[in-house]
């Protein structure tokens, strides 16, 4: 025999599961969503590729003007009614207006990423100097060697290594961003131990 169940009740069922699901309870942890990793990339790239798109959007936006001015002057015939023709030209000469602009304005941020790309420049050419006067693989693994032996795995050694060069290098320059220090450690790593 059959047996008929409210749909009410099923109903309800499914919404308290999907409750018990989403609420946080004692025991059950929150699923965070996972932020990707800041990867430094080098200033002087971000200009180059800023400029490059400046370049490229005003390229395409005068061209396109060219295009839409040439179709509203019946130069480029597109045998479309006056009203068709009439608001084409309005929306692709503001979206290409718009791409010039851009364009322009990506000019601008461009000369402000390379200000900041020489004074970048000017900082990675002082700490270069200082660690190679400054900083030798002996001296690092005297300091950390009470941490570590010559036994332990190569990842613990890299581990006190450069904790110890990220502490020394923010103690002498001071105002650095963290991705651009995680970037100067691995590469003074790279020069004492590779």
């Amino acid at each position: 025999s059959w047996t008929v169940v409210p749909m009410r009740n099923v109903h309800l069922n499914f919404c308290c599961s999907l409750l018990w699901w989403a609420l946080p309870l004692p025991g059950r942890a929150m699923v965070s969503k996972r932020v990707p990793p800041k990867v430094y990339q080098d200033k002087n790239v971000q200009a180059k590729e800023m400029k490059n798109s400046a370049y490229s959007l005003i390229l395409v936006g005068v061209l396109g003007l060219v295009f839409v001015g040439l179709v509203f002057t019946n130069v480029i015939n597109l045998n479309q009614a006056a009203s068709f023709k009439t608001m084409f030209t309005v929306a692709t000469g503001i979206f290409f207006l718009a791409l010039t602009v851009m364009g322009f304005m990506s000019i601008k941020s461009f000369k402000v990423l390379e200000k900041s790309a020489s004074e970048e420049d000017q900082v990675s050419a002082q700490i270069e100097k200082w660690y190679k006067e400054n900083m030798t693989a002996e001296r690092i693994d005297h300091a950390v060697k009470k941490y570590v032996n010559d036994n332990d795995p190569e990842e613990e050694k890299y581990f006190y290594r450069s904790t110890l060069i990220k502490a020394v290098l923010t103690e002498n320059f001071v105002n650095l961003d963290d991705v651009y220090v995680d970037h100067i450690v691995e590469e003074i790593y790279s020069y004492l131990y590779e």
